[in-house]
């Protein structure tokens, strides 16, 4: 999906070993459609060589030995060029930096001169990002208007918790949410069902349709980069798309989460609930379904099922 058409993207990438991720997230940006340039931390360059990314993105990096006053490649120029600043990964350095306004690479200078949105996407070890300071310091940023996507999970240095980088994937939307947001939609509840509902025949079968769930992830997609708090109920979704997502596999669960939900959808500032209903919802179920698996020796050449 060209959720990027032409959108200037400025990705800046600092000290951290979830630095190699920042090539495959600028690759996603280039597919995306997104025209994208990097600004590279001294301490990011210990992790991944600026070539890499002149090789994805076809334009030169913003480093302390390219930057230029003789062309466009500095850190004014980019602050004012970019729509987005994203700076994934983020370090805990950075992240305390930035909050006090300290600006002593090409990065935090890019952040200081950009007007443009910005989001953060921490990638630390989860005692630095837990300590008190950058917890303080992520407040501040947050405050100041700063978008901040997390994560967490399993860490390079073998640890379980926060402080994990958000997926690549998952980064980008954040990054069209920034740009695509209408006020019609931003904070509006948006409730959407999809794909196919499968019915029980016993224990292991079901019968059901080939509904594969793409308009209503797609609509899903649209909802959440305009800015509204999505939810899908169905029975598939994209994981890396940051949405509530509830499954439902045969109509009887789709009508009992969807009646559950509705008792509860919020009005926000006024604006109301939209519920738009995309799941293919089978016109049969079978009325008596095992529960446990019916074998062949007990069904015989035949199986006729009663449907209702």
């Amino acid at each position: 999906m060209k959720l990027l058409q032409n959108r200037r993207i400025a990705l800046g990438v600092t000290g951290s070993i979830s630095a190699y991720k920042a090539a495959y997230l600028a690759r996603l940006l280039i597919k995306a459609g997104a025209v994208v340039r990097v600004v590279m931390t001294p301490a990011a360059e210990r992790f991944i060589g600026a070539v890499t990314f002149e090789a994805i993105t076809g334009a030169g990096v913003l480093t302390n030995s390219s930057e230029s006053w003789a062309n466009e490649n500095n850190h004014i120029a980019l602050g004012k060029w970019a729509e987005v600043l994203a700076i994934a990964p983020a370090s805990a350095n950075t992240i305390a930096k930035l909050a006090s306004g300290i600006a002593d690479n090409l990065l935090l200078q890019v952040a200081l001169a950009c007007r443009a949105p910005k989001l953060i996407a921490p990638a630390a070890n989860s005692a630095m990002i837990e300590n008190s300071a950058i917890v303080k310091a992520l407040k501040t940023l947050m405050a100041s208007g700063w978008s901040v996507i997390g994560d967490e999970g399993e860490l390079v240095c073998g640890e379980c918790g926060v402080g994990r980088l958000a997926e690549p994937e998952t980064i980008v939307f954040e990054i069209a949410r920034l740009l695509a947001q209408q006020d019609f939609w931003a904070d509006r509840t948006v409730l959407i069902t999809g794909g196919g509902t499968h019915e029980p025949i016993d224990a292991v079968r079901s019968i059901g349709n080939k509904s594969s769930g793409k308009m209503a992830i797609a609509l899903a997609k649209a909802a959440y980069c305009l800015g509204a708090k999505t939810t899908l109920v169905g029975s598939v979704s994209d994981p890396f798309l940051p949405v509530r997502f509830y499954e439902a596999k045969s109509a009887e669960e789709m009508l009992s989460v969807l009646s559950s939900l509705i008792e509860s959808l919020p009005v926000n500032n006024g604006k109301k609930p939209v519920l738009i209903m995309a799941a293919a919802i089978s016109d049969y179920r079978v009325e008596n379904p095992s529960a446990t698996k019916r074998k062949k020796s007990e069904i015989g050449d035949r199986w006729n099922l009663q449907l209702v």
